[in-house]
């Protein structure tokens, strides 16, 4: 039995205990059931278990839209690493227990389960499950190979008028498996006639060279006046390089390709159907579907940062989250908005990126509650209001410093008698930790300690490390090597490397702690000696990814100096190297660009401070499938800042006064069997 402690475990865990439950069951059908005949096709184990562990959760509870959170964490998240020159195939073999470890990555995993979905919705769902039925009784308690499930998915659609005449499931899925990485879907309009020529190549994050990849790509597209993003019986195919297609779209109407991201591929469109786009956004935002207001955003970004798409494009598409309220599209930009916050913080054009980011979050900071929890809120409400008071508080909101300050020492006032609902706790401890004197710091310290709640004690010790007080800091790192502090440390060795990650991911003044805690020579060998040379040279790695500017460099050159042969030479060369391009990447072309615009931006605006208004209103908790602007509804995000939550360690949750978790298990398993079986 699952135990979910409503004291302390948080809508994330609750959220990571259903979906893995969800995924470990899937695996009763496809790896128990049916087992790959070799390591090459585990993608046929874990592609389906993560399409499930989202679809199955949605479909036991349908009110919970666990299904929304599937273009964010498993599609968008598959393209990063997937859009490395290092990727691999879905099918790939392996002949050592060292490779076929390594096949358990984000191929078999979250892109192999966003190829299924994307077939599940080519060939629809009554057809998809009476293929899978068919394929899991043909193979059952045997072995199988990808052709045998696409001859099974098939076998289904004889006759059907499905896929073209003369092309097949194996035809379709072969340029997806065993070709690595993915396209992107270039769509250039002729805004005379009408037609658009579409075309494909190999999507790179890091650079544009010519390639001869030819992918089946199933594409659909909505105009304005006709912006039907819920239909799926419309696809049609690009399996050439390129093609030309008419279309009766008007010149003064976008376009938008791949409904509701259910391709797993980005588009990218000519400069004057990125204008249209972004116009009508500014409009009315929710004239697009918010799956692909999500996935133009994380498109744009993508896009532009591989040299495919100009900068101030992306830049002034995102300008409409001023009026944004959804979940999906707010998580999108907050992946962008680290990034840059990482890259600007410590530059001259840090100000005006923190303007910036103040005009998007106004609006819907001012319709949240943040410190307080209804018990109406929806789980997408839940991650907006993280999302939205992580960036809040990390851009200097006075009202959301003083709202984190008054939730952190109510607790400690009470004695933990009126503790933060657990849904608000992460935002409210690492930023009201910010002001905390030595009573309150210590009294975290303490609870930490005493929990035993796994993930719990995670989150506090990342909220330990997000205080500016360096003594704090200083000792708080003490405590990872198990000294100076005269009471037992009941750290597991992953928490004691966790607290230095804290520590240089909560600000830059843990960053500068951290630097003058390894200046010590003392200190610096019980580091190594307790926690490893190799957390030594992660720590530096952390220190180097954070340095953006010349005082920061010369910090770090002094602690390398300082270190000796305590690092070795290649390391010491490899760290000083990232550091530098990270300082050199203000005056290089992409963050030029990006200073620009902001200065730009900020210049054509009114705006008197950072600081967000005295009083904010509650918003309502609706469903994200809101038509039309209205209250605030959905979003989730990863916060900003390295403030993390919940791991897949936290789906088992060690607490004697646990209360069982508000879920059937029973649910998740009927629910499978049902979609799979019939």
């Amino acid at each position: 039995m699952l135990l979910f402690n409503s004291a302390v475990s948080t809508y994330r865990t609750k959220t990571n205990i259903v979906t893995t439950v969800a995924h470990e069951y899937a695996h009763q059908w496809f790896g128990d059931l049916v087992t790959p005949e070799w390591w090459e096709y585990i993608w046929l184990n874990e592609g389906f278990a993560t399409l499930y562990e989202f679809y199955a959760a949605h479909l036991a509870y349908p009110e919970m839209e666990y299904w929304e959170l599937f273009n964010t964490q498993v599609i968008q998240a598959a393209m990063v690493p997937d859009a490395l020159a290092t990727t691999r195939p879905m099918n790939w073999n392996a002949a050592t227990p060292g490779e076929i470890a390594a096949l358990f990555d984000r191929v078999a995993y979250p892109k192999s389960g966003s190829v299924l979905n994307m077939m599940r919705h080519v060939l629809g769902e009554e057809n998809w499950r009476s293929g899978l039925k068919v394929y899991l009784q043909d193979r059952a308690l045997a072995t199988a190979v990808d052709e045998q499930l696409y001859t099974s998915l098939q076998s289904v659609i004889e006759g059907k008028n499905v896929l073209p005449g003369d092309v097949t499931v194996a035809q379709i899925m072969r340029t997806w498996a065993n070709e690595a990485g993915y396209p992107v879907l270039n769509v250039r309009r002729s805004y005379d006639t009408g037609d658009v020529i579409i075309s494909q190549e190999r999507f790179y994050s890091d650079r544009k060279v010519p390639n001869a990849n030819v992918w089946m790509i199933p594409y659909n597209f909505v105009q304005q006046a006709r912006a039907d993003f819920n239909e799926f019986d419309d696809f049609q195919w690009l399996a050439t390089k390129a093609a030309r297609i008419s279309t009766t779209v008007p010149a003064n109407e976008w376009i938008i390709f791949n409904k509701q991201q259910v391709g797993y591929y980005r588009v990218n469109y000519d400069e004057r159907n990125w204008e249209l786009i972004t116009n009508a956004l500014l409009e009315n935002w929710a004239a697009v579907h918010r799956l692909n207001r999500a996935q133009l955003i994380d498109d744009a970004y993508w896009l532009a940062r591989s040299g495919r798409l100009d900068m101030r494009v992306a830049l002034n598409l995102m300008t409409y989250l001023r009026g944004e309220r959804e979940y999906a599209p707010w998580t999108a930009a907050s992946v962008v908005l680290s990034y840059f916050n990482s890259r600007l913080r410590g530059t001259a054009a840090y100000h005006d990126f923190v303007q910036f980011v103040d005009v998007l979050i106004e609006n819907i900071y001012g319709m949240l509650t943040i410190d307080v929890v209804s018990p109406n809120d929806t789980l997408l409400h839940k991650y907006l209001v993280q999302t939205i008071s992580t960036w809040a508080c990390t851009i200097g909101y006075k009202d959301c410093a003083e709202k984190t300050a008054a939730l952190l020492k109510a607790e400690v006032a009470s004695a933990g008698q009126t503790p933060v609902h657990p849904d608000i706790a992460s935002v409210t401890y690492c930023y009201g930790m910010r002001s905390a004197n030595d009573a309150e710091y210590q009294y975290f310290y303490r609870k930490m300690m005493d929990s035993k709640n796994l993930a719990e004690r995670t989150m506090l010790i990342d909220s330990l490390g997000c205080t500016t007080n360096k003594e704090y800091l200083m000792a708080f790192l003490t405590t990872a090597l198990g000294s100076g502090t005269g009471v037992e440390i009941n750290y597991s060795a992953d928490e004691r490397r966790r607290v230095v990650q804290a520590v240089y991911s909560g600000s830059r003044a843990g960053v500068d702690a951290l630097i003058d805690f390894l200046m010590d020579p003392t200190l610096v060998n019980d580091f190594v000696s307790i926690l490893s040379t190799s957390t030594l040279n992660s720590a530096l790695s952390a220190i180097a990814s954070r340095t953006n500017n010349e005082e920061e460099m010369n910090r770090l050159n002094a602690l390398l100096n300082a270190l000796g042969t305590r690092v070795s030479s290649q390391t010491a060369t490899n760290v000083r190297n990232a550091a530098q391009t990270n300082v050199d990447w203000a005056n290089g072309f992409e963050g030029l660009m990006l200073s620009n615009f902001l200065a730009e931006y900020v210049a054509g605006i009114e705006t008197d401070t950072t600081t967000a208004p005295a009083t904010t209103t509650t918003a309502s908790s609706m469903s994200s499938t809101t038509a039309g602007p209205g209250p605030v509804t959905t979003t989730s995000a990863a916060p900003p800042t390295t403030v993390t939550t919940t791991t897949v360690r936290t789906t088992t949750e060690e607490d004697g006064g646990a209360a069982t978790i508000g879920l059937s298990i029973a649910a998740l398993l009927v629910s499978i069997t049902i979609h799979l079986l019939g």
